[in-house]
């Protein structure tokens, strides 16, 4: 069986899909990021005796890595599908219940052997965003996953 057909038997059966996990690993990834990036700067701030202006340049980009990283750390989620919800559990274990229709965009970026994929869904009438970290070479990549149950229940509906 190919790929779609394997998950449009999974979801007939209203079976538990599950689109990303999150292990150690992927949660200590980008805090590493983090680490790396001030000790980059942190050193390249000990070797130079550069100009006020150009340390200050250091300093903001310091800070602004450290908010970007910590942003995205906090969205960095877990995914299971059954039915036509989706679960998300952030990484400090708040779940979230979303409906399928209900996420509006999906980005799916590679860096080296890294697949990050991004949602934003609508909760309330607050738009919320949620990043999974996969390995590219895995088949079933959560973007896929998403649209195809998205569009699956569309065309459910649509049917009836």
């Amino acid at each position: 069986m190919s790929e779609k057909e394997t998950l449009r038997v999974r979801l007939n059966n209203h079976d538990e899909i599950i689109v990303s996990t999150l292990d150690i690993y992927k949660k200590l990834l980008l805090f590493f990021a983090f680490i790396l990036n001030f000790a980059f700067f942190t050193a390249l701030f000990l070797l130079t005796h550069a100009p006020n202006f150009i340390l200050l340049i250091f300093i903001v980009w310091i800070l602004i890595s450290f908010f970007f990283l910590r942003r995205n750390y906090l969205k960095l989620s877990s995914a299971i599908i059954k039915g036509d919800v989706l679960f998300l559990t952030n990484t400090k274990g708040k779940t979230t219940i979303v409906y399928i229709d209900c996420v509006k965009k999906i980005q799916r970026s590679n860096f080296f052997q890294l697949s990050l994929t991004s949602i934003k869904y609508y909760i309330d009438g607050k738009r919320q965003k949620a990043l999974f970290i996969s390995d590219r070479k895995i088949t079933q990549q959560p973007s896929f996953i998403i649209r195809f149950t998205k569009h699956y229940f569309k065309n459910k509906k649509a049917n009836l």
